[in-house]
């Protein structure tokens, strides 16, 4: 199973419509259409993140206090942003060092499935020129 990524948009911000208490996990804001359709993402708010789980209209549904921020008070007309955060570049890291894990010096034999009438043959990777290489054994 590979990296599950959050959603990103450019550009994305709104501001609150109307304060939000610490305990809140509705947030409304003044025009939720900028924000993705799909989830989950991260938004910011002050010095808090939290995570959008599901949007209808300007309510997002959200988890407070996300990577390692605290919830807090925001006040009516505060800006909110999905911005890139740390956890996506996190996320990218970890996806990336999976993949150098699993492609390291060495062969991957590909086997067609039974349906197919692909040719069979090996994949070869050699870091010292970090090319791929395709043939036959």
């Amino acid at each position: 199973m590979g990296t599950e990524f959050l959603i990103t948009k450019n550009n994305a911000e709104s501001t609150l419509n109307g304060a939000v208490t610490v305990a809140a996990t509705t947030w409304v804001v003044n025009d939720g259409s900028v924000f993705p359709s799909t989830y989950p993402y991260n938004l910011s708010c002050n010095d808090e993140i939290v995570q959008v789980s599901n949007r209808s209209t300007n309510d997002l549904t959200i988890t407070r206090a996300q990577e390692g921020t605290t919830a807090a008070v925001h006040s009516n007309g505060a800006h909110v942003y999905l911005n890139i955060t740390s956890k996506h570049i996190s996320d990218l890291n970890t996806a990336v060092n999976t993949m150098e894990g699993t492609f390291s010096d060495g062969e991957v034999h590909l086997t067609p499935k039974a349906s197919s009438s692909g040719p069979e043959g090996t994949i070869f990777y050699n870091s010292d020129d970090n090319a791929v290489y395709v043939g036959t054994e």
